[in-house]
């Protein structure tokens, strides 16, 4: 199914995304004070601003945290873990993605394809195809598959500062982060300008509507596709590390493909 436009935003300024995306950088060092020795983080949003300004399309995608990173410093999303040009799927990491510890970018990845697909190509993915394409399987056909994917994609969490080792999400501390990123959260959505927001955690969706981010949806309403104040569309899913299995992926994708459909 193919859409030339979806409404719900302004015209994307790739120009005016790059200035504004400085500023949004210095204010993240201003919050996290100790950014260059103990508090590390991501310069997270646009994975690529060139291939998101040719996309009619446009697609955010809200997490809480990052993990694994390095204690201090920023590391730049548009720059991170890439090798060979930028071309070579076994070289570029993007957002941990060759990591076989971190399930949670390939699983949100392989959702985000049958999303873009379904915008952009006349021709459906069955099921059957999807797990037939076996993306939660690392091989460099598949990584390239997905890194594509990234490259469309913003990848935003409402805390900003880095935790250097895995550990199971606090949500009073991301909650209380992300109520301190309010004008940084505001800022990144307003210089993305999306049509899409996905939102995929408890706490990051909480965070979000209790700061009226994400234009007056209802909060209670996982799994069900608004349209906000701005005629863009948002919808709030489980967190992809619980997904586990590609029915799971497509089941989540059918979801989404039926809740736009119902709305157009």
């Amino acid at each position: 199914m193919k859409f030339k436009k979806l409404e719900g935003s302004k015209d994307f300024d790739i120009n005016y995304y790059n200035e504004e995306n400085k500023k949004v950088i210095d204010m993240i060092k201003e919050r996290l004070p100790l950014w260059e020795t103990e508090e590390g983080f991501i310069a997270d949003g646009l994975v690529n601003p060139q291939t998101y300004n040719e996309l009619d399309v446009k697609i955010i995608c809200f997490l809480s945290e990052s993990y694994g990173w390095q204690k201090q410093g920023c590391v730049d999303i548009q720059k991170q873990r890439r090798k060979g040009g930028g071309q070579e799927a076994r070289d570029n990491d993007i957002i941990g993605l060759l990591n076989s510890k971190i399930k949670t970018a390939r699983f949100l990845t392989s959702f985000l394809y049958l999303v873009y697909n379904f915008f952009e190509s006349d021709e459906p993915i069955s099921k059957e195809d999807f797990i037939n394409n076996h993306f939660l399987t690392s091989n460099i056909p598949n990584n390239k598959a997905l890194q594509g994917v990234l490259e469309k994609t913003a990848w935003i969490n409402v805390k900003k500062l880095s935790e250097n080792k895995g550990h199971s999400e606090n949500y009073d501390d991301v909650y209380s982060n992300a109520l301190k990123n309010k004008e940084i959260l505001k800022k990144q959505i307003e210089i993305t300008r999306p049509n899409i927001i996905f939102v995929f955690s408890n706490v990051a969706n909480d965070s979000l509507c209790d700061m009226g981010l994400l234009g007056g949806i209802k909060k209670d309403n996982k799994g069900l596709l608004q349209k906000n104040e701005f005629g863009q569309y948002v919808m709030h899913l489980d967190h992809p590390s619980v997904w586990f299995s590609y029915e799971k992926i497509y089941d989540n994708f059918e979801t989404f493909r039926d809740n736009f459909l119902s709305l157009n």
